[in-house]
């Protein structure tokens, strides 16, 4: 429920964490009213707060408040024995764990029943385990002899809630009225309750805690065996043939009856919410070993052509250069000595560069 809420709240307050997280605890507050008269000063402050978004209260009046009043605020849910349970989180984890132990739906009637019977000897064990430790150890702040005949016969969980029932007696603001819902919903003695007894010396007893919170092993309840063992039967399984693409068509009257006996729960308005795409890295193919040894021997083949194959050939001024020497050497019949020959430090010179650096000299 607070999910849903605040799936809605973000779509108001865009994206500001700060308010959000005020709106929740104002709605927190809401639900955890004792008593009506808290519950409706809460509800009036809640609804004038946040009155600059109507169509936010108004989803939270008719999709939660209207309806399901009183089974989400703990002026009515702590009228009933719950023993501090408010939400399903129990049973959705226990659901969980049946899943989880039987693994896949296929299963036959004795593997489901061999499962889940180990299951059960393993939750019990786990339990007694618990209860144990219980016993063996004494909680620190749980002590004199309000508390002697508790010790080691109910839980610390419940020992726990005493003592914050008692710590409230120590503080200076006086208790208010009793409403009793705490001796009923947990099923233990409240701070006025124990504040009588302390007044009239009495101690408490196990009678005065619910059963629920007793230290007693409990036999493991394991069902008698079958008189008739089932038969196991073998699945036939599926056609080899049929793929996804091939699956037959189903006609209305069959999609119809799926559609009766489905037993997924609807999702819930924050897991219908798209999740933000992941960026998937990319990567480079790995490449064959043929292809692997063709680049290699592509590149090897360049790396060999030296710069003194591509230097033989020159751009079209150098070729006119060599064209003006050639028509030279012919006009004296060979005789004329070479440009770079006339001066010493042209010897090392390129052909185009002896001859761009003469003609420099030259202008």
């Amino acid at each position: 429920m607070e999910k849903n809420v605040l799936i809605q709240a973000s779509s108001y307050f865009l994206d500001d964490t700060k308010v959000q997280e005020e709106f929740i605890k104002s709605w927190t507050e809401v639900i955890r009213s004792t008593n009506t008269i808290e519950y409706n000063t809460k509800w009036s402050s809640f609804q004038q707060k946040y009155s600059s978004y109507p169509a936010l209260i108004q989803y939270v009046t008719t999709t939660w408040i209207t309806p399901w009043k009183k089974l989400i605020v703990y002026a009515w849910t702590d009228q009933y024995r719950h023993f501090g349970h408010h939400a399903t989180s129990r049973v959705e984890g226990s659901h969980k764990t049946i899943k989880g132990n039987l693994q896949v739906s296929t299963g036959d009637l004795k593997t489901v029943y061999n499962k889940i019977t180990m299951m059960l000897l393993g939750q019990y064990s786990e339990h007694d385990a618990a209860v144990d430790s219980d016993r063996s150890r004494t909680p620190h702040a749980i002590k004199g002899p309000f508390y002697e005949q508790l010790l080691s016969r109910i839980s610390h969980y419940a020992l726990g809630r005493l003592w914050n029932q008692q710590y409230r007696l120590k503080q200076p603001k006086q208790l208010p009225h009793c409403t009793e819902l705490f001796t009923k919903s947990m099923g233990l003695p409240c701070a006025h309750i124990m504040q009588q007894k302390l007044y009239e010396g009495i101690t408490l007893t196990l009678e005065d805690i619910h059963s629920h919170w007793h230290l007693h092993t409990q036999a493991p309840l394991i069902a008698l065996p079958l008189v008739l063992e089932p038969a196991v039967t073998v699945p036939k399984g599926r056609p080899r043939l049929q793929t996804e693409n091939q699956k037959p068509r189903e006609n209305r009257v069959t999609r119809n009856r799926k559609a009766l006996s489905f037993t997924r729960r609807d999702l819930s308005t924050f897991e219908r919410i798209p999740k933000p795409p992941t960026r998937v890295k990319k990567t480079r193919p790995k490449q064959s070993k043929k292809a692997q040894t063709t680049r290699e021997k592509a590149k090897a083949k360049a790396s060999t052509l030296s710069g003194d194959e591509f230097d033989d050939g020159h751009d079209s001024e150098e070729d006119a250069l060599m064209l003006r020497e050639l028509e030279r050497l012919k006009a004296s019949d060979g005789q004329a000595l070479p440009l770079w020959a006339l001066e010493p430090e042209f010897v090392t010179m390129s052909n185009a560069t002896r001859s761009f650096a003469l003609r420099g000299c030259k202008e």
